[in-house]
């Protein structure tokens, strides 16, 4: 019994007297190894950190890239929205929400299109024929909230004291592309005392695939007198021809 005592003893002395391996103590062939693995996770680092200066890394919230001041991936026809307000190019957020089809009869109309922000991407037309209508212009452009949050400040600016009257919500499906639209009319009186002049607008807002966003289309009418103005009917009908003419993503 004394003996196996002496025996573990001897043995706990042993161990206690190793020293833990170092980077030395290993085969030459596996310090080789290390010294590569070190080397080649230190350049990767680099390399990441490098392509994410230039905007060449894929952005997880599906945002375009920006290098070379443009905008990656985005055609000329396509309906970008920024979500970061008040910062532009490589500091803004860009995001395609759909494009449009060619418009004809119809001639771009870019003054009512904000020029804060020249990667934005929205459109404008007018009529090339103007006396032959009373439609003023149509914008088509993303936002930043979806359609339901839209319809609400439309709907609820309307009060039985205000000049301008707001149709009832509209809701459907362009016959076309298969839209789905929601939107609303209004019509403002007496905008000019001195004339007695009547304006119309009517929006509608496209559901899309992309989080807290939808498609605008607006048509705006030309002052015209209260017989002259189109109704709520005609509004509705000229505006999904436009509807139509979206590809929302």
């Amino acid at each position: 019994m004394g003996s196996k005592r002496k025996n573990n003893t001897a043995h706990a002395r042993t161990l206690k007297k190793q020293k833990p391996a170092t980077f030395k103590d290993l085969p030459k062939e596996k310090q080789l190894l290390y010294k590569i693995l070190t080397i080649a996770a230190a350049v990767i680092v680099i390399l990441l950190i490098v392509l994410y200066k230039v905007d060449m890394l894929p952005h997880l919230d599906g945002s375009l890239q920006f290098r070379g001041d443009k905008l990656i991936g985005a055609s000329e026809n396509d309906l970008v929205i920024n979500r970061e307000s008040g910062r532009y190019g490589e500091n803004g957020r860009y995001f395609i929400v759909g494009n449009i089809d060619q418009i004809e009869g119809y001639t771009p109309y870019p003054e009512l299109i904000s020029a804060s922000d020249s990667y934005r991407q929205a459109f404008a037309f007018k009529p090339a024929d103007a006396e032959d209508t009373f439609m003023s212009s149509v914008v088509i452009q993303g936002c930043l909230m979806d359609y339901e949050d839209l319809i609400g400040n439309i709907l609820g600016e309307n009060s039985e004291d205000s000049k301008v009257v707001y149709s009832e919500q509209f809701d459907g499906v362009s016959p076309v592309k298969g839209n789905v639209y929601h939107g609303a009319t209004r019509t403002n009186y007496e905008r000019d005392p001195e004339t007695g002049l009547y304006v119309k607008f009517i929006n509608a807002y496209i559901e899309n695939g992309v989080k807290n966003s939808c498609v605008m289309v607006q048509i705006s009418y030309k002052n015209a007198y209260k017989k002259e103005i189109p109704s709520d009917e005609q509004a509705l009908s000229d505006i999904i021809e436009f509807i139509d003419k979206v590809n929302v993503k």
